[in-house]
């Protein structure tokens, strides 16, 4: 991320230095040779802020099975889990560029699985029979 924010301005700063003929005063104005470098620190420091936020950001996103119970989130972003034999259909979900799958619950609402989900393959292999198991038994 770091590299992604840094690299441009650099470039950016880089071309108006090379375009002013190489004066340095012409080109940042406003800047001393210190500003730069208390730039960089900050812009790197923001970096790693929001690094973190998206680290933890992911890591409440994750689905777990423990004991027949199948924990994730639900639409709004809170904790929701039920047993998987409460678990009534799979369906798809697309809103604003995040893609998902829907697992829907006869009693305990929706948990809303990422299409990056590691191992997702496993994940909906183990859900499948339950799915199928209430679907038939629905209809």
């Amino acid at each position: 991320m770091m590299l992604v924010v840094c690299i441009p301005l650099l470039l950016l700063g880089l071309t108006g230095y090379i375009k002013s003929g190489f004066d340095f005063g012409a080109t940042f104005l406003h800047l001393d040779s210190t500003n730069p470098l208390i730039i960089a620190f900050f812009a790197g420091l923001s970096c790693i802020f929001f690094s973190l936020l998206i680290a933890l950001w992911i890591r409440i996103a994750k689905i777990s099975i423990h004991d027949g119970i199948i924990q994730g989130r639900n639409y709004w972003g809170f904790k929701n889990s039920f047993p998987l034999e409460e678990s009534v259909s799979l369906s798809k979900f697309s809103n604003n560029g995040i893609n998902a799958i829907v697992l829907k619950s006869k009693k305990s609402g929706k948990i809303y699985i990422s299409d990056y989900t590691e191992r997702l393959n496993e994940l909906l292999a183990l859900i499948d029979p339950f799915v199928a198991k209430n679907s038939e038994s629905n209809k």
